[in-house]
């Protein structure tokens, strides 16, 4: 019998036992909630989290995901996308940096393939497999479209929403959206992936429907983990671990509040939370005084 709540974890597997772990604590337990992971064929997942996964929905990892687009769209779709390639939209597509296309490719494999079983929930969380949580998930009411606050780049966030299972269609078809002839003429300048969503939802009428919630958690990566952007900020008292977005890092790790949420994993985020500042002040300074920082982060 499934649970009222589904999360969705796409993309990559990554953030290995310290993501996984706060995963489970955090979301999974908190919300009672099934998982659905949804992951390319070329990645490895941990036996930890194929045990925790009710649905496991491998697909197939495109070289070049033109490829995908052409298989199932016409060519409006690459025409849409590369209209923001130096933005990252079309990363996936060609030569291009980013991910952005893998990330609208995944939303539309979900929508082709699985919408039967993520319509049947009340709820659905679509996320990622590398956030680790520093305290619980905040709790939506079930007939609300919410997503986390922060990482919006001049449109609104792509990485983490909270919505009604009958509304998967919606959401998750901004794929259906691109194929329409020079649909990108209609955005601003800054075409990135987060604006595109942003203009997707309003050309659908619920961008104004959608609340914004506290963020819980961080992206994070370990030294084998595939990625297509940089590594970020490594995280010192940690055998294997980075922070991949600072200003995410930041504004997770500020609001942690050790007297009512202590553990050991939470103590060494804050620590280097402080050690980050401390050296953001030094820079500052060494700037002014010599004309270079000391430090890489």
């Amino acid at each position: 019998m499934n649970k009222d709540i589904l999360v969705i974890m796409m993309g990559s597997s990554r953030g290995g036992s310290y993501a996984l772990n706060t995963q489970k604590k955090y979301l999974l337990d908190e919300l009672n909630a099934d998982l659905a992971i949804c992951f390319g064929d070329v990645d490895s997942t941990s036996s930890e989290l194929l045990d925790l996964a009710k649905y496991n929905w491998n697909f197939k990892d495109y070289e070049n995901w033109k490829d995908y687009f052409l298989e199932n769209f016409s060519i409006n779709v690459v025409d849409n996308f590369s209209s923001g390639a130096e933005y990252g939209l079309a990363g996936g597509i060609d030569e291009h940096t980013g991910s952005g296309s893998i990330i609208f490719a995944i939303r539309d494999i979900l929508k082709r393939n699985h919408l039967e079983i993520i319509s049947s929930y009340k709820q659905v969380i679509l996320t990622r497999s590398d956030y680790l949580y520093v305290d619980s998930h905040p709790k939506i009411d079930f007939h609300k479209i919410a997503a986390i606050e922060g990482e919006d780049y001049s449109g609104i966030t792509d990485r983490h929403y909270v919505f009604p299972g009958n509304m998967a269609g919606d959401i998750l078809g901004v794929c259906d959206y691109l194929d329409i002839k020079d649909i990108h003429k209609e955005w601003h300048e800054l075409k990135n992936p987060e604006s595109v969503l942003m203009f997707y939802y309003k050309n659908i009428d619920i961008y104004k429907n959608i609340e914004r919630f506290k963020r819980t958690q961080l992206v994070v990566k370990q030294s084998g983990d595939s990625t297509r952007w940089g590594s970020g900020i490594k995280l010192l008292f940690f055998k294997d671990l980075d922070a991949k977005k600072v200003s995410e890092f930041e504004n997770t790790v500020k609001n942690i509040k050790l007297f009512s949420n202590f553990n050991f994993l939470n103590l060494r985020l804050k620590l280097n939370f402080y050690i980050f500042q401390l050296r953001k002040l030094i820079n500052n300074i060494s700037l002014k005084v010599v004309g270079k920082r000391l430090f890489n982060q």
